[in-house]
């Protein structure tokens, strides 16, 4: 975050007549439409704690207060943003800034999150899973701690030892799989735990705006979406959960 406010004050200073537009996104998830619904590549951000409280690896977070606002915003409005943002600059001796999040004009709490895609992953978990799907906050340090050493450190140690001593190669590749997925889930939640317990609203006036300007027609607004009002947060996270299932 530091080294973003750096660059945009040299942008700033420097840019002399160059239109320059400077796109500032919250947490980006799963596309909303676009190249279809749900579409995902990778693991980052909130989309680890979904796949991995679908697959049962986490079936719990660190969350004080669930009622806070997770800004998160489909990854195809980021795009259409962008390009909208650039060519209402284009040619124009102007700088513009942009917020494009969800926390102002359609905020989603955490705790919507879990009542929506809980029972969805019940009913249709993904392909690989560790246990059954469960998932509650929990609102002490201490508390996550323990829970989470002795419900997955500790028996996934347990099987790695099982396997080194009596398994097969089968067996073996089993426990190193899920021995580096335990790992890297706990390096992204960890890394992901400021934001899911802090809160933050964003101005996104300037995104009105250029959604709302002369310029910006009506097959404009149609081809190259990024109105956050128009998202619908259970259709949205619905979407999610099959695109992890079928992307990842």
């Amino acid at each position: 975050t530091f080294t973003k406010t750096l660059t945009e004050h040299l942008l700033h200073q420097r840019r002399g007549k160059i239109p320059l537009l400077i796109v500032r996104p919250t947490i980006i998830g799963a596309s909303y439409k676009e190249p279809t619904p749900g579409w995902i590549d990778t693991i980052s951000a909130a989309s680890a704690l979904y796949v991995t409280a679908g697959m049962g690896v986490m079936k719990f977070m660190l969350q004080r207060r669930p009622d806070r606002i997770g800004d998160q915003v489909p990854a195809d409005m980021v795009s259409n943003g962008i390009i909208a943002g650039t060519a209402e600059v284009m040619n124009k001796n102007k700088m513009n800034i942009i917020h494009i999040g969800t926390s102002s004009d359609k905020p989603l709490t955490w705790l919507k999150v879990k009542k929506t895609i809980l029972p969805y992953l019940l009913k249709r978990p993904p392909r690989r899973t560790f246990s059954k799907p469960y998932f509650f906050f929990v609102n002490k340090e201490w508390i996550y701690q323990t829970l989470y050493f002795l419900q997955f450190r500790v028996p996934i140690a347990t099987y790695n030892i099982y396997v080194n001593l009596f398994g097969s190669e089968d067996e073996r590749q089993q426990a190193l799989l899920w021995t580096k997925l335990e790992e890297r889930v706990r390096r992204i939640v960890g890394n992901f735990n400021y934001f899911v317990n802090n809160e933050w609203i964003f101005d996104t006036t300037n995104l009105n705006n250029l959604y709302d300007s002369p310029e910006f027609t009506d097959y404009d607004r149609k081809e190259f979406n990024f109105s956050i009002k128009t998202v619908d947060w259970e259709e949205y996270l619905f979407s999610v959960c099959y695109g992890m299932k079928l992307n990842l």
